[in-house]
């Protein structure tokens, strides 16, 4: 389980703790310990067990669907404007970790 900070970037609003639930080269979908609401621009950070860090990843709120009688919420996060060097980590690390989920040999 990778650890993830959310960080809204409206004023007002505080960083809040999730985990990864999957994770592709446009998004990231995160079980987080509050609801966050649709359209927020937000900045991702999380370290792979393992493997690289990821800071300040910067992206929207794309989905957000209350669960646990309002106790935690799943949030889909579409990435916007990374960087080269972002999305080639992002898609290494896609690939090892598909490689190790299921067997497969995978290249970009």
């Amino acid at each position: 389980i990778t650890e993830v900070d959310i960080t809204p970037a409206n004023p007002g609003h505080h960083p809040v703790k999730g985990v990864v639930t999957n994770i592709s080269a446009t998004g990231i979908g995160i079980i987080a310990k509050e609801p966050l609401e649709l359209a927020t621009p937000v900045s991702i950070s999380f370290k792979v067990p393992g493997g690289p860090q990821f800071s300040d990843l910067k992206g929207e709120i794309v989905r957000t669907q209350t669960i646990a009688e309002q106790h935690f919420a799943f949030v889909g996060v579409h990435f916007e404007d990374l960087s080269d060097d972002n999305r080639a980590e992002l898609n290494k690390y896609i690939v090892d970790l598909r490689h190790k989920q299921f067997g497969l040999r995978m290249s970009l």
